[in-house]
């Protein structure tokens, strides 16, 4: 009897050896890293050698090289380890419908083997994460942006370099969760947000009607403040009358030497129509490098009021020509509606700023509606339907 639980012992101690030898533990000697996506198109890859050497390419964070401490080192290997990360699948995939998600992907190298798995943010993934890879990407993410709350903070100033103060600052979007609070800006154009985890944020600047006039993205790393600077055209300009016989409708590109938009410059024409009549003058198609350029929209004269214009949206299209894209909206009186008996002609003045040289196209889409009022006496806009979108086109060159 002793000699047989003798010779189960043995055989036990030398299965153990013969796995032991032939099969050792595998190390991890590197990890290679990668994400991509999102709103703001984010591309880096992080590549750590086993005496913890890092390497991050990214095209928002530029290039850089540094070393984790051992403990750091240490510290990622066991986070890898204690996730099975051998036993995962390989994919963990976005669901349909979903979009501005990041995509991740992780090799892990070994004494002799590799492996990699790919996913995609847990909001935007068609199945569960496991737990133990939502910790490693985690870990990384650390690694890259720190740990802690940041910040950002800068300076909001018009195109000649002017502070513009009581201007609204906040993060519109975000690839973590953000202090929905809007900083506003002080006599000098400074703002400052605090409380930010890290992440990567788009943060917007409004005007005093609530008008996004400006938008830029920034990385804010844990414990630390980021620097976001803006330069911001003015909020657009709105008149009723300025513009009699002055704008044909259409399209018109103005160069003067600043921002006309201004309060120094409003506030130098005592007469309003004055103002107007500068800004025809400075009408051409080739305005150049040193202008400061803006674009009117003009309805053209109309015997009595009631007749509006308003920009919902302006985007820059970056393409050659480039294209400014105008979203507007005119709206005529409808029968029975109280008008007064004057010459009116609805303009919108745009400020855009100073151009690069090249060719520009300057493209209105025009959707038209017919105002009347319902019997409580609030107004009804009926969208006139159309087989044909109209649209606004005009070319000019900087040189």
């Amino acid at each position: 009897m002793y000699m047989f639980i003798i010779w189960v012992a043995l055989a036990v101690v030398a299965v153990f050896a013969y796995s032991f030898l032939w099969n050792p533990p595998q190390n991890i000697t590197g990890v290679a890293w990668s994400r991509s996506g999102g709103f703001a198109g984010i591309d880096e890859t992080l590549t750590i050698g086993s005496d913890g050497s890092v390497a991050l390419s990214s095209n928002l964070l530029g290039d850089a090289e540094f070393t984790l401490t051992d403990a750091e080192w240490e510290e990622l290997v066991a986070l890898i380890e204690d996730s099975g990360f051998m036993e995962l699948e390989a994919t963990y995939g976005a669901k349909a419908g979903v979009a501005d998600f990041f995509s991740y992907s992780l090799t892990v190298e070994m004494d002799s083997t590799s492996k990699q798995v790919q996913w995609v943010d847990e909001w935007a993934s068609k199945g569960v994460l496991p737990e133990g890879l939502a910790e490693v990407g985690e870990g990384i993410l650390d690694i890259i942006q720190g740990t802690g709350t940041g910040g950002v903070e800068g300076v909001v100033s018009d195109d000649s370099g002017n502070p513009l103060p009581g201007y609204s600052v906040s993060i519109i979007r975000g690839s973590a969760g953000f202090p929905e609070i809007a900083a506003i800006t002080g006599t000098d154009g400074h703002y400052s947000i605090g409380g930010v985890p890290p992440g990567v944020f788009a943060l917007g600047v409004r005007g005093e009607t609530g008008e996004l006039l400006a938008e830029d993205t920034v990385v804010v790393r844990g414990g630390e403040t980021s620097s976001l600077d803006f330069s911001v055209r003015g909020e657009i300009l709105y008149d009723q009358s300025g513009g009699v016989g002055l704008f044909e409708e259409g399209i018109h590109i103005i160069a003067t030497e600043g921002d006309p938009t201004a309060p120094d410059v409003m506030e130098g024409y005592e007469v309003r129509n004055d103002f107007w009549a500068m800004l025809r003058d400075a009408s051409t198609l080739t305005p150049s490098t040193e202008d400061f350029v803006s674009v009117i929209i003009s309805r053209g004269d109309h015997p009595t009021g009631g007749f509006q214009i308003r920009v919902e949206s302006f985007a820059w299209q970056e393409s050659y020509p480039v294209v400014f894209r105008f979203e507007v909206d005119l709206t005529d009186p409808g029968e029975g509606v109280m008008v007064t008996e004057a010459l009116t002609n609805p303009v919108a003045l745009i400020p855009v700023g100073r151009l690069d040289p090249g060719l520009y196209i300057a493209r209105v889409h025009i959707d038209s509606f017919i105002m009347t009022y319902d019997d409580a006496g609030t107004p009804v806009y009926d969208q006139v339907e159309t087989l044909v979108e109209e649209v606004w086109e005009t070319e000019f060159e900087v040189s």
